[in-house]
């Protein structure tokens, strides 16, 4: 991708699992399984050769070329029980390589789906906890100023702000929770540069905490 792109969910899964050292290691060794076993699997059928000559001869000024073209073909037996072994064998084989970079892969896969979907769901959270931490730190604010008036008791300022220390402590351990996620997900795709967007959300009109606080009220 080009610098500053921002990969989707799709596009840094894909990139993870191709930046997965062992999911290289097992194509190429899947490959050379293969590439090994084509004797054992082939050998039974025939053997074909072709072979091809040109030639000038110049006698007494006249000149005449030569042509020649030859082919051979061998016919393997194919021997039964020997032959049809050892093409099992090296069907097993191929297909035990090729089921372990299926697992890799899903293994990756699996991986990158939970970092991201982690590194989603974290932002989101933060993102909501400074919003009720604002409209916290308001009701505070304003419960302060209805007591000095005389029109709010003192346990309930209290409470506003036992409210809001709570608020903070939680946007505290979302940062954190955060930090790690944003490590996750650099260790897997070698950035974090990935769309903020959350894929499987359904879409809700979207309302500040802080559109209904005690300005509302008549006192």
């Amino acid at each position: 991708p080009a610098s500053g792109h921002a990969l989707t969910f799709t596009e840094a899964g894909k990139q993870i699992v191709a930046r997965n050292p062992n999911v290289g290691v097992q194509k190429a060794k899947a490959g050379a399984t293969a590439d090994r076993n084509l004797t054992s699997t082939w050998s039974w059928l025939p053997t074909l050769s072709l072979e091809g000559s040109t030639g000038k001869t110049d006698m007494y000024g006249l000149q005449s070329t030569r042509r020649g073209l030859s082919g051979n073909a061998s016919l393997n037996l194919f021997k039964f029980g020997a032959d049809a072994a050892a093409i099992g064998a090296a069907s097993s084989e191929n297909t035990a390589e090729e089921k372990l970079l299926e697992d890799i892969v899903l293994r990756t896969e699996s991986d990158a789906v939970r970092a991201i979907a982690t590194l989603l769901q974290t932002e989101m959270e933060t993102e909501t906890i400074q919003e009720i931490l604002q409209t916290r730190e308001e009701a505070l604010g304003i419960g302060q100023e209805r007591y000095k008036r005389g029109l709010l008791a003192s346990q309930e300022v209290d409470k506003f702000s036992v409210d809001l220390d709570n608020a903070r402590a939680r946007l505290s351990d979302s940062e954190m929770s955060l930090a790690t996620a944003l490590a996750e997900v650099e260790s897997l795709l070698g950035n974090a540069n990935v769309e903020r967007d959350w894929p499987w959300k359904v879409l809700l009109p979207k309302r500040r905490f802080s559109e209904v606080d005690l300005r509302t009220r008549p006192d």
